[in-house]
């Protein structure tokens, strides 16, 4: 396969603080992780999926949100680790057995990225090896002590905000795994871990839809986006 993506859904959903974990919310009467992997599925130059839950959400997503919404392209579905790295590592295992030569790693709970944004990412992926999509920092940054006393004003023109799909080089990604999980480093991303072996990684500009559906307040967001239609199935 030329192109796979691994989609991250293990999380329990904390911060939301609903019923269920937040991927499994209703957007629409369609549960958010099932919006996502419609979406992804339909691009054309994503091959295959594999999709990170938790250990006991395995049998449950396979009937109710893979056979129920038709979701094509699924190569596994594998449960997820204590940390969001774990669950991308146990994602990059299982396409082990069909080798792509790129994979995009995907939060389950980001369902308004554009068609456009996945192909110049799996384009530019081609190119660079390593490319991830941004926002440019508009805010004003400050770092504080354990205090919340500032200590500086950090300058935002070099700083932006960081969302996914990110892009890969399977081999090399796989490989720069191996050498975090052998050393135990803690990574928040997985262009993080490229940066831990000194591998390059490109920024491209994202969509200021591309939101992460974690809290209360991104539910009536991610609604208004819809009412858009711009997203719509």
């Amino acid at each position: 396969m030329d192109c796979c993506a691994v989609v991250v859904a293990a999380g329990s959903g904390k911060r939301m603080g609903a019923d269920m974990a937040k991927q499994y919310l209703l957007l629409d009467g369609i549960p958010i992780l099932a919006y996502t992997l419609i979406r992804l599925s339909r691009i054309p130059q994503i091959d295959g999926i594999v999709l990170v839950v938790p250990q006991d959400d395995c049998s449950l997503c396979k009937t109710d949100i893979i056979d129920a919404f038709g979701v094509r392209k699924i190569i596994d579905i594998v449960p997820g680790g204590r940390r969001r790295q774990d669950s991308v590592f146990n994602g990059l295992r299982a396409l082990q057995k069909v080798q792509p030569s790129y994979v995009l790693i995907h939060d389950g709970v980001r369902p308004f990225f554009s068609d456009e944004l996945c192909l110049d990412i799996i384009e530019e992926t081609r190119r660079h090896g390593a490319v991830i999509p941004g926002l440019p920092v508009v805010c004003t940054i400050k770092e504080c002590n354990g205090n919340h006393e500032v200590l500086r004003t950090i300058p935002r023109d070099a700083l932006w905000e960081i969302q996914t799909p990110q892009g890969f080089c399977y081999k090399s990604l796989y490989a720069a795994y191996e050498t975090v999980v052998e050393k135990d480093i803690d990574v928040t991303d997985d262009s993080m871990v490229m940066e831990f072996i000194g591998g390059k990684v490109k920024i491209i500009e994202g969509n200021k839809e591309n939101i992460k559906i974690t809290r209360p307040v991104d539910l009536p967001v991610a609604h208004q986006i819809m009412t858009g239609g711009v997203f719509a199935l």
